[in-house]
């Protein structure tokens, strides 16, 4: 990984602004592309050990965090949410996904229409609940009754993800 790339590349994934006055619908349709492609490239960045630290330390978390906050893009969501995804291995990634406000962002994302982003929405619960100090986070953010709702999707990867995190969060409900 070039690590000069990364900044310009964060830079493409800032939340376009709201409102249909701030741009032109091709402009807007166009810089969402563009998203979805950066988004991608990240995905596949992060999903290489040797590149997870560098790009928790650039920022990445909180810039994609931010992404997926502010877009209504599925493929930018379904992209963003890998990437939280792939760097919400451990702890430390783990703990900057909650700093970073990830869990309520991905708690909404639960309810999205899109299965490949529940999918991988789910998959950051399962991941950042495997950390016991964030289990409660996760509980009240309210994410449990959307786990457990998504026990019965008629997607068996998101039944996975969602029987995993509920499996991680059950030693936290009483």
């Amino acid at each position: 990984m070039h690590a000069d790339a990364v900044k310009p590349l964060m830079d493409l994934m800032r939340p376009l602004p709201k409102g249909e006055d701030s741009m032109d619908a091709e402009t807007r349709a166009q810089k969402i592309k563009i998203q979805e492609q950066v988004c991608g490239v990240m995905r596949n960045l992060s999903g290489h050990n040797e590149n997870k630290m560098k790009l928790c330390n650039a920022g990445l978390i909180g810039c994609t965090v931010k992404l997926a906050k502010g877009s209504q893009d599925p493929r930018v969501l379904e992209q963003a949410c890998g990437v939280i995804r792939n760097l919400s291995v451990n702890s430390v990634m783990s703990g900057q996904v909650v700093q970073e406000g990830g869990v309520a962002v991905v708690t909404e994302l639960l309810k999205a229409s899109d299965v490949k982003v529940v999918e991988q929405a789910a998959g950051i619960l399962r991941n950042v609940s495997g950390i016991k100090e964030h289990r409660q986070g996760i509980v009240q953010a309210g994410a449990l009754p959307l786990l457990i709702d998504l026990l019965s999707s008629q997607d068996e990867k998101v039944q996975e993800q969602a029987g995993v995190a509920l499996r991680n969060l059950s030693d936290t409900v009483k």
